[in-house]
């Protein structure tokens, strides 16, 4: 690891009052948690964009019941439904990109995690 990065970490832990390997083992420990909230959020994203969709077929379905001079239901299909869809996979997809490194360089997620929470 470069050099000016162990003396940042050891500086920091002597400010905690700890040292560099305990400092060095927690952010580890939360890049580790860091990969399981990115999956739990793409789980929660495809189960939603997935209740979305069977929202609006149920709406379909039910929009020939529905003869109140119009469908009350288009305004969930047509406008709903795209916007929520957007989100969720906006969501999807940004957490996808930050599993491959959390996943693979443990470390410079760490550092990235330290240094980006504490302030350069």
């Amino acid at each position: 690891m470069n050099e000016e990065i162990l003396k940042r970490i050891d500086a920091l832990a002597a400010k905690l009052n700890t040292t560099g390997e305990h400092l060095w083992s927690i952010l580890m420990k939360q890049v580790r948690i860091e990969t399981y909230t990115c999956i739990g959020w793409i789980i929660f994203c495809s189960v939603s964009l997935y209740a979305a969709y069977r929202t609006y077929w149920w709406c379909k379905s039910k929009s020939e019941d529905w003869d109140f001079g119009g469908d009350r239901y288009s305004l969930l299909g047509n406008l709903f439904l795209p916007l929520v869809s957007i989100f969720l996979v906006i969501g999807i997809i940004g957490n996808l990109s930050e599993i491959p490194t959390l996943l693979l360089n443990p470390e410079f997620a760490a550092v990235k995690l330290l240094f980006g929470k504490a302030g350069k």
